[in-house]
């Protein structure tokens, strides 16, 4: 009896520890997104590319790693994200691929590749996301499952 109080003390702290973890690494990727992703993009910080990206959501945007980043996120230019292939879209991606005059598939647009990130990137346009980020790219990687 004192082993299954002792076992559920311990599944409760780790549901306690794990609930903490998400709303501190979801916090850690709204600023990331505003501080980092849009504000590198638009100063020239981060790489990006030019590639044709589905209007469709991904294999990934129903699992809980998808749910955890979101598809979708506010900015008025055309960008996608990709965080270990699940692509998260701005509201201009959208806007771009609604305004075309013919049902498509995929739209071409900038691609900025999470993987590629290095914290001298982001120590160059927010200095305080810089020591959790290995922290959060762990995170994602295990989310994410790999």
């Amino acid at each position: 009896m004192e082993t299954d109080t002792k076992i559920k003390k311990t599944v409760e702290e780790i549901a306690a520890e794990k609930l903490v973890l998400f709303e501190k690494m979801g916090k850690y990727n709204d600023r990331f997104g505003k501080e980092v992703i849009i504000a590198g993009f638009e100063m020239g910080v981060l790489e990006w590319r030019k590639r044709m990206v589905p209007l469709k959501d991904g294999k990934l945007d129903n699992t809980d790693f998808g749910k955890f980043l979101g598809n979708k996120f506010d900015y008025e230019k055309p960008l996608v994200i990709d965080f270990y292939g699940m692509q998260k879209k701005s509201s201009g991606f959208f806007k771009m691929a609604s305004q075309e005059n013919m049902i498509i598939q995929a739209v071409e647009t900038d691609i900025i590749y999470f993987a590629k990130i290095k914290p001298r990137n982001i120590f160059k346009l927010s200095k305080d996301l810089v020591p959790e980020f290995n922290l959060f790219k762990k995170f994602l990687l295990v989310l994410r499952a790999f």
